[in-house]
């Protein structure tokens, strides 16, 4: 049941996504469009990212498939605040290195810490520790962004 109520609200969120009203949920979600390593087929995925200048920075738990066709780097199609754009998608999996990417990730997005029960001093640093902690349920994804589609 879970699956399919997931399901509806992927083909929601695409819907709204790619369309005029994208402007309601565009802040903090977009489509990545990737292609499967083993069926070369196009997937379309809805996540939440935060934006760092050029680069993009998404989280997804390990469970999670989708992710696993961006490893060792791969160009990805992005629909971002309504506009088309491609980039470079890569995962971090690696526990050192994805803490860094976590810690980046909560900076930007205060709100976003909260979902992963991660502490906030009252400095707004995300606590080190609680950031340990889901670094081996979590993947970062960080998309490079290159241009706009033509």
């Amino acid at each position: 049941m879970q699956k399919a109520f997931m399901q509806i609200g992927n083909a929601l969120k695409k819907a709204v996504l790619c369309s005029p009203l994208h402007w309601a949920i565009s802040n903090n979600t977009l489509l990545i469009g990737i292609i499967g390593r083993k069926s070369r087929c196009e997937y379309t995925v809805p996540v939440n990212y935060v934006r760092d200048g050029k680069i993009l920075y998404i989280i997804s738990t390990r469970g999670h498939k989708w992710w696993r066709n961006l490893r060792g780097g791969v160009p990805v199609r992005v629909c971002l605040q309504g506009r088309d754009l491609e980039g470079e998608g890569m995962v971090v999996e690696e526990c050192a290195r994805a803490l860094k990417n976590l810690n980046r990730f909560f900076q930007i997005r205060p709100k976003f810490a909260e979902y992963f029960d991660v502490r906030l001093d009252v400095n707004g640093k995300p606590d080190e520790q609680d950031i340990s902690r889901v670094a081996g349920d979590l993947v970062v994804v960080k998309i490079g962004l290159n241009r706009a589609k033509e």
